[in-house]
């Protein structure tokens, strides 16, 4: 690429990507005064889609095609609440129209899915914080030029 011309195209998509931030940070202030989403998004030539209910990112079922920053923000807000959430095509304004609350009963697949992920998540946890007790005591310390150097 022509060393002029890469910053311009990166100026330009920076640019691109604040408008974009922007316009759906105005729908969702808009929408937050009570606005229909519908409404806040066709005046900017827009128009919504619905996503199916999700669960909280990395437990149960994969999101369907829903991005995790959209599922994540939704997570993050209340009842007819609605925000912004970054994407890899731009941004992405959500609204929160309902909490379904689960029923374990019905899934019981589900549940030992969600329980063996807490298990993993936990031995995780529990692992990396008796790594760093090690390091603390023993002053371990990792040689990057060293792993480097053999790779």
């Amino acid at each position: 690429m022509h060393p002029v011309l890469r910053p311009n195209v990166i100026d330009s998509y920076t640019l691109h990507q604040e408008a974009a931030r922007a316009r759906a940070e105005a729908i969702a202030a808009r929408v937050d005064k009570g606005e229909t989403l519908d409404a806040a998004a066709a005046s900017f030539q827009l128009k919504p889609a619905a996503i199916p209910a999700s669960l909280r990112p990395g437990f149960g079922q994969p999101q369907g095609g829903t991005p995790l920053e959209v599922t994540g923000r939704l997570f993050a807000l209340k009842v007819g609440e609605a925000g912004v959430a970054p994407g890899r095509e731009g941004y992405h304004v959500v609204r929160l129209t309902e909490i379904l609350p689960a029923d374990p009963a019905a899934d019981a697949a589900g549940v030992e899915r969600v329980a063996e992920q807490l298990r993993r998540d936990v031995a995780g946890d529990l692992l990396g914080e008796f790594t760093e007790a090690l390091k603390r005591r023993y002053g371990v310390e990792i040689d990057r030029a060293a792993i480097d150097r053999q790779l």
